[in-house]
């Protein structure tokens, strides 16, 4: 005789399921009224266009097209103004455009993400979007072929394109696993003035714990604080005294946190359970109740950020995985221009000036709307200079 199957009904299945999307609703609840707002990402609204009339569509478009172009125009300093030292590879004899102009193009390739350099030269060569992008950049005299910016990028030195890369996200924060928690690194990072944090193991530098340990029962700094879900639970240490090396002679001044929280979840048989977790890290800055908050949920919690960039660049419109070259310098090159032009998209992201639209919108929406409205003839040119002589104050939010 066969066995009697276990697996449940599909009735049992469903209703568990009915159950378990109820317990989470009631948790969520139990949180908000706790003052602890489980985090969600927002959706796109599910609504037709909020502009009535071609005059609003048009001052919409020209506002969205100045103040990402003023905030290029803000930002583009670091990569364009350091240019003119650069060697330029190219022949005298043979130039037709200026290097800063052949970088702009180059950047404005990912900034309008275009899927290979072959569609970017078809689509920026276009009259309306050449018009349009000598209002917004008058150093684009003529527009070079991507064929010549190829050429330039396979000859070009990258250390200075990848020193724009730095000069545009000062500070920097170096954000480590594990891996990297020993004297030589942290010595070099202090070496060149770079703030890190870095994951600490239970099982590394067992002096730093040892001493951790013993000046937080002397004299504990605490902070408690819900984080959407979760309780938190941070107690840290400063000025602890590491030497490393075979004789014990470096020496370097640590700084520990240690993250202890807790959360409610509803597990696969709708029955709340609580979680918890421990996380520990190195700093090379003196720790506070006012930023270690910023440093450990927003900073070193998001070590994942990194990866993530990458993936949007995949998958997210900046076709990471097509070959724009296949020459290994020239491929750094429009790496490194790539990257540049994701971090100018994400600035405007976060404006105050630009949230509303990339909320509405989301981020590739937005995106496409600022393209296309300076691919057809949206923007006057009286109004648009306007507009770009207003000063751009950079403000996050």
């Amino acid at each position: 005789m066969s066995k009697p199957c276990r697996r449940p009904a599909r009735a049992a299945i469903q209703e568990l399921r009915s159950e378990k999307k109820r317990q989470e609703k009631a948790l969520n609840a139990k949180l908000r009224a706790t003052g602890q707002v489980p985090h969600s990402a927002a959706s796109l609204p599910n609504r037709g266009s909020a502009l009535a009339t071609v005059d609003e569509e048009q001052e919409a478009r020209e506002d969205a097209v100045s103040k990402q172009m003023r905030l290029l125009r803000k930002e583009l300093p670091t990569l364009l103004a350091r240019r003119e030292p650069i060697p330029d590879p190219r022949d005298p004899r043979k130039r037709r455009h200026k290097l800063t102009s052949l970088l702009l193009y180059g950047l404005l390739m990912f900034v309008f993400p275009f899927s290979s350099r072959r569609e970017t030269h078809r689509e920026l060569s276009r009259p309306q979007f050449m018009a349009n992008l000598q209002l917004l950049f008058p150093e684009i005299d003529t527009l070079p072929h991507t064929d010549t910016l190829f050429r330039l990028l396979r000859d070009i030195d990258l250390e200075h394109l990848e020193q724009a890369h730095i000069d545009l996200v000062k500070p920097i924060r170096l954000l480590l696993d594990g891996l990297y928690a020993n004297g030589p690194v942290m010595q070099c990072c202090r070496d060149y003035h770079w703030p890190f944090m870095i994951v600490l193991q239970d099982q590394d530098l067992s002096t730093v714990w040892q001493e951790f340990n013993a000046l937080h029962a002397l004299k504990p700094q605490i902070r408690q604080q819900p984080w959407g879900k979760r309780r938190q639970h941070f107690t840290w240490v400063n000025d602890i005294d590491y030497a490393f090396g075979s004789n014990g002679r470096p020496h370097l001044k640590l700084h520990v946190v240690v993250c202890e929280e807790s959360w409610a979840r509803i597990d696969e048989q709708a029955r709340t359970v609580t979680e918890t977790s421990r996380h520990a890290w190195l700093s090379r800055q003196p720790l506070s109740q006012d930023h270690v908050h910023e440093r450990c949920n927003l900073g070193a919690r998001h070590r994942w950020g990194i990866e993530a960039g990458f993936l949007v660049e995949k998958h997210q419109g900046y076709h990471y995985e097509h070959a724009f070259a296949l020459d290994w310098n020239a491929m750094q090159g429009d790496h490194l221009l790539m990257r540049l032009a994701h971090g100018f998209n994400t600035l405007a992201r976060f404006t105050r000036q630009l949230r509303r639209l990339y909320q509405e919108l989301g981020v590739r929406g937005a995106i496409a709307f600022i393209r296309n409205s300076c691919a057809a003839p949206w923007l006057d040119p009286v109004r648009m200079r306007v507009l770009l002589a207003e000063p751009f104050l950079l403000q996050l939010e």
